[in-house]
């Protein structure tokens, strides 16, 4: 049989390691929603910058964009879509930057749907 002895202050280490993890936790809590924050700062720059190699609008899309009053711009021309973007945390914790799944346009279309249908044709 072997006697391990411990430092007197074992207690108080051992609950110092675990104040550590909590402050980890919320440490790595903290720099990833941060990071989802800058994500969604980026993508909106983009969007607003069309800095990006997307692909141009068809010219029967642009002409149809020009003609209602909408903005020439990829990824906008109301700014449903943009006004809509969000950060969200899921149930597992981790953070996503997306369409808010709730938000319509005016005349009742999904605006996550939209975002599919310009992300994927």
């Amino acid at each position: 049989m072997y006697l391990v002895k411990f430092p007197k202050n074992v207690k108080h280490k051992l609950a110092r390691l675990k104040t550590l993890g909590m402050e980890n936790k919320v440490f790595v809590e903290r720099v990833t929603e941060a990071i989802a924050r800058e994500y969604k700062k980026q993508l909106l720059r983009h969007i607003e910058n069309q800095d990006l190699k997307w692909k141009e609008l068809s010219p029967k899309y642009k002409a149809w964009k020009t003609k209602n009053g909408f903005s020439e711009k990829v990824w906008k021309a109301t700014g449903t879509l943009k006004d809509n973007i969000v950060i969200f945390k899921t149930e597992s914790g981790s953070w996503y930057v997306g369409i808010d799944n709730g938000a319509q346009y005016e005349d009742g279309t999904s605006v996550a749907l939209v975002a599919v249908v310009h992300e994927y044709g």
